[in-house]
C-alpha cells in the first residue's frame, strides 16, 4: 500500500518529496574528504573497509559489482550507489580477482588536482564520486533516516546519462581539471535523496522514522537550516516548539543525539562550507550569512569543527 505524504496539514501526491524534507535537502552539504576517478581493469577489484568514511559511487560504465553483508549489488552505467554509514565493501568487475586494498591503490600510484584523485589507465572501466565523514553525515536529520545502501538505478531521477557525462568529465584531472568535483557530488547527492524520499516505499519527513516522530522538532531543526545567522538561543528554539526550555532540550538531545546548540553550531559549518565552495564568497561575507561577527570568528570555529581552515575563500 503507497502512503501518503504530509504537506503540513494538507497531502503531497505520491512521489513528491513533502515540503519540510525538500527544504532540509537543498541546502544540504558536506565537504567531501576525498573524491576519487578510479578507472578498474577487468582484472582489478578495490576493497573498502573503513565505517568512519562514506561513499557515494557514480558509475560511468557497465558491467560492476558491488559486494556487501546484504548481498551483491550491481550496477551498470548511469547507476549511482550511495552508503551513509560506510562498511566493509568491495567494489570489482570479475569475482575471481584477489581484491586490493585502498592503501595498494596508493602505493600503485595516483595523480591528485585540486583535491581528486584519479587511479588507473584511460582503456579501463570508471567510477567516480567522493567519500565523506559518516559521523558528519549522521548529525544530519534526513541522513540519519537513510537505509545502509542507497542505489539509484540509470534513469530514476538522479541516475540520468547526463550526470554521468558531467561526472566523467568533472573528475578527469586534464578534461574537467576536477575543480567543481565537490559541488557536483553535492548536488547529485541532493537529487538522490529528494528521489529517495519522493518514493512511496520510504518513509518521507522528519516525524517518519522511529525515534523521530516529533513534529514538534522538525520546527527548530528548520528554522536552523533556513536562518543560521539568528541569534538562536534553546529558549528561542524552544518557543518555536511550544515547549518549555528543558523539555526542548531533553527531546532534542534524545532525538538528534547532540544538543540543540551543537546542532546549530555543526549546521553553520556545513552552510559555510557550501557558500566558500559554491558562491566564492569572502571569508567575512559567509560569516555574517552563519551568524558569526567576522571571518576571524568563523575561521576559528571551522578549524575547532573540522581542524582545517576554511578552503577556497577570499582573504577577508
Amino acid at each position: 500500500m503507497s502512503k501518503t505524504f504530509k504537506r503540513g496539514r494538507h497531502h503531497a501526491a505520491p512521489h513528491e518529496t513533502a515540503p519540510d524534507t525538500e527544504r532540509l535537502i537543498a541546502r544540504l552539504w558536506f565537504e567531501p574528504v576525498l573524491s576519487f576517478q578510479y578507472r578498474c581493469a577487468a582484472n582489478d577489484a578495490v576493497e573498502v573497509r573503513s565505517r568512519s568514511h562514506a561513499p557515494l559511487y557514480v558509475f560511468c560504465d557497465d558491467g560492476w559489482r558491488v559486494r556487501m553483508a546484504d548481498g551483491v549489488h550491481l550496477a551498470n552505467k548511469g547507476d549511482i550507489l550511495f552508503l551513509p554509514r560506510g562498511g566493509v565493501h568491495l567494489v570489482f568487475r570479475d569475482e575471481q580477482v584477489v581484491p586490493r586494498g585502498i592503501e595498494d591503490l596508493v602505493r600503485a600510484g595516483f595523480r591528485n588536482r585540486h583535491g581528486v584523485y584519479a587511479v588507473g589507465s584511460e582503456n579501463d572501466a570508471l567510477v567516480a564520486g567522493s567519500f565523506f565523514e559518516t559521523s558528519a553525515l549522521m548529525e544530519h536529520p534526513l541522513m540519519a533516516l537513510l537505509p545502509e545502501v542507497v542505489h539509484c538505478k540509470a534513469g530514476e531521477g538522479a541516475g540520468d546519462a547526463r550526470v554521468v557525462d558531467w561526472v566523467r568529465w568533472i573528475s578527469d584531472l586534464d578534461a574537467g581539471n576536477a575543480m567543481a568535483m565537490g559541488p557536483s557530488i553535492n548536488g547529485i547527492l541532493r537529487m538522490l535523496l529528494s528521489r529517495h524520499f519522493a518514493d512511496p516505499a520510504h518513509a518521507v519527513g522528519l516525524e517518519a522514522a522511529p525515534g523521530r516522530r516529533d513534529r514538534q522538532l522538525s520546527t527548530a531543526v528548520l528554522a536552523m537550516h533556513e536562518h543560521p545567522a539568528r541569534n538562536w538561543t534553546v529558549d528561542a528554539l524552544a518557543a518555536l516548539c511550544h515547549l518549555s526550555r528543558s523539555a526542548f532540550a531533553s527531546r532534542f538531545s534524545q532525538q538528534f543525539g547532540l544538543p540543540p546548540l551543537r546542532y546549530l553550531f555543526h549546521t553553520r559549518m556545513r552552510i559555510a562550507a557550501r557558500l566558500l565552495k559554491e558562491q566564492r564568497l569572502t571569508l567575512d561575507q559567509v560569516a555574517q550569512q552563519v551568524g558569526y561577527s567576522n571571518g576571524l570568528a568563523l575561521s576559528r570555529s571551522f578549524k575547532r569543527a573540522t581542524g582545517m581552515r576554511p578552503r577556497g575563500q577570499a582573504q577577508p
